[in-house]
């Protein structure tokens, strides 16, 4: 049976891929913007004044920015996606994360390879993650969803 420290990193880790594969998926070419511009055509609305071009500027519509590890003024959790401003909310916002290890989250979603290393590490001398070798041998042919 696993063990709580188990089943947290497990969890953490699972919803970092999720969130990895899937991230910001804020899509909107109809909005228009205050002046009535379509959101993307070009106009210097598009641009925040950062040197980077706002997500939905890009012709695909889809928003391309990262997620980011963030705190409310009463310290809570949340994720949310680097865009997320209070003139435009509906960019991805995460919250309740209580159930993670926000430690390990924050060393993934910042690609701190040193902390990354520690909890991978740690996880792999108590039995379980990543590092961890797997001896299950399966047939190319059978769909295995984990090591057993």
């Amino acid at each position: 049976m696993p063990s709580l420290e188990e089943k947290v990193f497990n969890k953490t880790l699972a919803f970092f891929c999720a969130v990895r594969e899937i991230g910001c998926s804020f899509d909107s070419p109809d909005l228009f913007d205050y002046f009535g511009n379509s959101v993307g055509d070009g106009t210097a609305d598009d641009d925040d004044g950062s040197g980077t071009p706002h997500p939905r500027s890009q012709s695909c519509g889809l928003c391309s920015g990262s997620m980011v590890l963030s705190y409310s003024r009463y310290g809570q959790p949340h994720l949310q996606c680097q865009f997320l401003t209070w003139g435009d909310t509906s960019h991805l916002v995460l919250r309740n994360l209580e159930e993670f290890d926000l430690d390990y989250l924050k060393a993934l979603l910042s690609g701190d390879h040193l902390r990354i290393q520690y909890h991978e590490e740690n996880a792999l001398h108590k039995g379980y993650g990543p590092l961890t070798g797997c001896t299950f041998q399966a047939s190319p042919s059978q769909q295995i969803a984990q090591c057993c």
